[in-house]
């Protein structure tokens, strides 16, 4: 009947719709910078911001295992946010790179298990809320490029304990109001860019111990 077909219609439909959520790696050695690397480049197809994957697929190279990936990047499809499995599964990285994955927001402190983190780029995604424990346990960060997102604003205490941060970018996003405490702790910081926001002041707080 035709009514039979309609609904026959919605249901295919409707399950053609779901995705279901995977994470995969092909795995190279590069040349990053001058240190060679040990490589996932990933596909993430996680449009629904699930965080309960238990593992990442994909085979290594001969000889080669999870504790030797030190560098982390965008291969193709996206992920609404950074899962925890990352990490997890790889958490000897040296470089993140989450660039172009279409991220909407870092709110469940997906970096914890990767303390040796050194370089992290969140460039170019729709970051529009950003926790304050995001990189509490990577005070060894040289490198941290946020830029081209939608924040309005920073938690003041985001950046704490970062001694070691020689560059921050924070670029194109949509900021109106930083603490004054925000950059207290980077006591090496080098480069520091805010151009294109909303900014209207400068707080002389920001670089009391820069």
């Amino acid at each position: 009947s035709l009514k039979l077909n309609l609904l026959l219609l919605f249901i295919f439909n409707s399950s053609s719709a779901q995705v279901t959520p995977r994470i995969s790696c092909i795995y190279a050695r590069s040349v990053i910078s001058g240190f060679t690397h040990y490589v996932c480049e990933a596909s993430m197809n996680n449009p629904d911001g699930f965080d309960g994957f238990t593992e990442i697929a994909g085979a290594h190279l001969p000889g080669m295992t999870n504790a030797d990936v030190t560098s982390f990047m965008r291969r193709n499809e996206t992920s609404t946010i950074i899962p925890r499995v990352i990490c997890s599964q790889f958490p000897n990285l040296l470089r993140a790179d989450f660039s172009n994955f279409e991220i909407q927001s870092i709110t469940n402190d997906p970096f914890s298990q990767c303390g040796s983190l050194t370089w992290i780029r969140v460039f170019n995604n729709r970051i529009s809320v950003i926790s304050e424990a995001t990189f509490s346990n990577n005070r060894g960060l040289t490198y941290l490029d946020i830029a081209n997102n939608q924040l309005t604003s920073l938690p003041g205490r985001i950046f704490e304990g970062m001694s070691q941060l020689d560059t921050l970018d924070l670029r194109n996003n949509l900021l109106e109001v930083v603490p004054g405490e925000t950059f207290q702790t980077l006591i090496n910081l080098r480069l520091l860019y805010l151009n294109n926001n909303r900014i209207s002041s400068i707080n002389p707080a920001w670089s009391s111990n820069l």
